[in-house]
């Protein structure tokens, strides 16, 4: 899969897909000023969602010290670039038109070059707003705190796409994500190895009387008594599967939730590239060019 997902990046450079080079000649402006343009997209598989345990309960993206760049904040020398300046727009419209890729975000903005003590963290959204399909996750909740409980207020939106994205200035160019991505999820029986379910019944178990044996009694044709708790835990395990395979239009199962996969990704690179962040469960394409006499 890893394989597959990079010879996406060729197959798109060797279909054509190219960005000008006139803008390394662009005229001289502010030292150390870069032009920077994402994509995010999805895998439309569920396949690579089934093939990872995604830890839960992870901190959250720190967007209290980020800036809302596209949510109207502004910073000295940031500046938000309309869907007109994107140079990605063909490689968006390819994985888009591929039916193997959803693209969830694209953006572009300017910003100076920052070495890490000073970078600021942009806030990233994208993707669908599940606020309205899970109102149970749309409450306010409370958090132990210093030993004191702590509301945490409601959520405005449920963004399928939200966390923040850092361009580091130093000997190369970094960029730092702090994502999460949330997937509809819902609980789902799993048989249990059927292999002690096969035993016939009527065979005694070595240690064991037939009718105490958890596996034997799961499958009992005639009305045995109610399985414990044990006993269930031994015949079915449970685990959470994607239940959406178009977000945009597809309602979630009753009884769903959503699951975070976080995507804390750093990677070094350099400017006048095209780059992409690899993930199991999000791709992103970027790239990083300077300004005027930038370096």
């Amino acid at each position: 899969m890893p394989a597959l997902r990079s010879f996406l990046v060729i197959s798109l450079i060797m279909l054509g897909v190219f960005w000008p080079l006139s803008r390394a000649a662009a005229a001289p402006q502010d030292q150390n000023r870069y032009r920077i343009e994402m994509v995010f997209f999805t895998f439309n598989s569920s396949a690579n969602f089934s093939q990872e345990q995604w830890r839960q309960g992870l901190p959250q993206p720190d967007l209290a010290h980020a800036l809302d760049l596209f949510g109207g904040q502004t910073a000295p020398g940031f500046k938000v670039l309309p869907p007109s300046a994107y140079e990605l727009d063909a490689a968006a419209k390819r994985l888009q038109a591929s039916g193997r890729y959803t693209v969830i975000g694209h953006v572009a903005w300017e910003q100076p070059g920052l070495d890490i003590k000073q970078a600021v963290p942009v806030v990233i959204a994208g993707g669908a707003d599940y606020g309205p399909l899970y109102p149970q996750l749309m409450q306010p909740r409370f958090i132990m705190r210093a030993g004191q409980a702590v509301e945490v207020p409601a959520p405005q939106h449920l963004y399928q796409l939200y966390g923040t994205v850092k361009i580091v200035l130093s000997r190369y160019l970094h960029l730092y994500t702090d994502l999460v991505l949330r997937v509809p999820t819902k609980p789902q029986d799993v048989p249990a190895p059927a292999a002690s379910a096969q035993t016939d019944q009527t065979t005694p178990v070595a240690g064991s009387q037939p009718d105490q044996n958890p596996a034997l009694a799961s499958n009992a044709t005639t009305s045995p008594a109610p399985a414990t708790s044990e006993q269930a835990m031994q015949t079915k395990l449970v685990e959470d599967v994607p239940v959406i395979a178009n977000p945009r239009n597809a309602q979630p199962a009753p009884g769903g939730t959503l699951t975070e996969v976080h995507i804390i990704e750093h990677r070094r690179t350099r400017s006048k590239q095209l780059n992409y962040v690899d993930h199991p469960m999000l791709g992103i394409l970027f790239e990083i060019w300077p300004i005027g006499n930038s370096r």
